[in-house]
């Protein structure tokens, strides 16, 4: 229908697009031709925007035309070509633009694709506000209810609002995933392998209980510490999806690690099933030993979301393309802040119950996991705090020193021990050692041993296992930006009884003129 052989669906982690071949093609001669820019002739491709929602004349525009005309100056349009040749736009390129992945999009070849594209994005949500009234003793796991599930916080309140899901749905969904999974299409295709492994979280089938090993067979290495191990599949999907990832789309994308920190994040909350707070004292007992056992996934968790705020700030900010971006970000840190940071008090009392609505910090069992965690909560906002400084102004709002989940505040959390030798292991990173500039990796030190025993558990859960152990514990070293440099204010402040980061502290640091330097507090 649009004149050529070969058009394919061509997608970003949030925005579709078509693409087709310029070889041969009899459809992309005349002026079109030669407006056609350098970098598609050279791929063989050419694009077509065709998903620009909105009706101004702007929206409108852009339908039709090449997606480097995005970026392009309108010389029709003498206000547009004033915004378009700002400091940050006249940078912004595919090349470097989150809605169109860094020139690595996921291209939808075969018709199984397309309906793998359109199967991943099912929603299977029924109602986000959900009332429930559940006992206490709920151990706050996913439920079935009427064959639908129910996602809740993990915490102790006993009214909360809940997302319910269509069990039925899911499982269509899932099914018909596994096929393609088998038939291969989904190989190349991290979103896909995601909502996979989503879908085995909600409705578990026998399949995603089942045992996998870890594939080494790529040259990119896990996040999981320990490799050549057995894990559940629900988790080999995951892992597969950010090391097509890595390998295949030049590590552009930041939803794979959202969803394996999310994975990890409910399995440090989980407590053990069935257990009441009337058990005896030996039951009590193993409940806490298995508790214990999983907190170090929490700062797995950390870890991935850490890797996701280190994509997301491979990226050329910019108002417009990187809107949804900056909202998972502030998602993710709401996670850190509710889920990790924070627990939830004892269930409220008629004489309490005002009192009861604050969230407390988290008691930490194990030392090593609190530090663990810390230095992955800098490493999220030292890759945000680079990402305004690449940019050149403060954009991202949760940042300000007035919001609950501002760099201050979160650290407020620790214990003022904690967030010393949190500091400690920031400034520990040897000086021969480098950082690659896609990867953490290599700044990353492993914990020898954990300071509290564990017991193993015996649980085949989906959200119970994992190839990670609290004896390979993981350290963030190598903070990039200035902000948190080693003998910057914010480390500084960090080090006293008492955390105190404000303006001054996150002031942009820039380079004047006459080769000087001053800070710049721009929003």
């Amino acid at each position: 229908y649009l004149g050529y052989h070969s058009s394919t669906l061509t997608l970003s982690e949030d925005h579709a697009y078509e693409s087709h071949s310029i070889e041969g093609e009899d459809g992309g001669g005349g002026e079109d031709e030669e407006e056609e820019e350098e970098e598609e002739r050279k791929k063989g491709m050419a694009t077509c925007e065709v998903a620009v929602p909105g009706n101004t004349i702007s929206s409108r525009a852009k339908r039709g035309r090449s997606i480097y005309k995005t970026f392009s100056n309108d010389k029709g349009n003498e206000k547009n070509k004033r915004k378009i040749t700002s400091t940050l736009s006249s940078r912004l390129t595919p090349g470097t633009s989150w809605l169109y992945m860094n020139r690595h999009p996921v291209y939808c070849h075969s018709i199984p694709k397309i309906i793998a594209a359109c199967l991943a994005n099912v929603n299977c949500l029924i109602d986000e506000n959900f009332q429930l009234l559940l006992d206490n003793n709920n151990d706050g796991s996913i439920v079935d209810t009427d064959n639908n599930c129910i996602s809740h916080p993990n915490n102790e309140n006993t009214k909360q609002h809940y997302c319910l899901y269509s069990g039925p749905l899911y499982d269509v969904k899932r099914d018909l995933l596994w096929i393609l999974y088998d038939e291969g299409h989904l190989s190349d295709f991290p979103f896909a392998l995601c909502e996979l492994g989503d879908c085995e979280e909600h409705r578990t089938s026998s399949r995603g209980e089942s045992w996998s090993r870890l594939d080494r067979s790529s040259p990119s290495p896990s996040l999981l510490p320990t490799a050549n191990s057995a894990i559940l599949t629900i988790e080999a999907l995951y892992d597969k999806a950010i090391q097509v990832s890595r390998t295949q789309y030049n590590d552009g994308q930041v939803y794979p690690y959202c969803y394996a920190g999310h994975y990890h994040k409910d399995a440090g909350l989980l407590t053990n099933k069935g257990t009441s707070s009337s058990s005896k004292d030996e039951q009590n007992n193993v409940m806490i030993d298995i508790e214990n056992e999983n907190e170090y996934r929490l700062s797995l968790s950390v870890q991935f979301y850490a890797e996701a705020s280190r994509v997301a700030s491979g990226y050329i900010y910019e108002w417009g393309d990187s809107l949804q971006l900056t909202k998972v970000m502030a998602k993710l840190a709401d996670y850190i802040l509710d889920e990790i940071m924070t627990a939830s008090p004892q269930p409220a009392t008629a004489t309490h119950s005002k009192s009861n609505n604050r969230r407390v910090a988290r008691t930490w069992h194990d030392k090593n996991n609190a530090i663990s965690t810390g230095t992955w909560v800098a490493a999220f906002y030292d890759s945000l705090l680079y990402w305004e400084e690449k940019t050149g102004c403060q954009f991202l709002p949760f940042l300000n020193v007035g919001d609950a989940r501002s760099l201050g505040k979160m650290f407020s959390y620790f214990s003022v021990d904690v967030r010393r030798d949190i500091v400690n292991k920031l400034t520990s990173l040897p000086m021969a050692e480098t950082t690659p500039v896609n990867s953490m990796q290599s700044t990353v030190e492993t914990s020898s041993s954990s300071t509290t025993a564990t017991t193993q558990s015996t649980s085949s859960s989906s959200t119970t296992q994992s190839t990670s152990s609290p004896s390979s514990l993981q350290f963030f070293t190598s903070p990039r930006s200035k902000r948190m440099g080693p003998n910057g204010m914010i480390l500084n402040a960090l080090r006293k009884e008492k955390v105190s980061i404000g303006d001054m502290e996150l002031a942009i640091i820039v380079e004047s003129c006459d080769g000087g330097r001053r800070s710049r507090r721009a929003r």
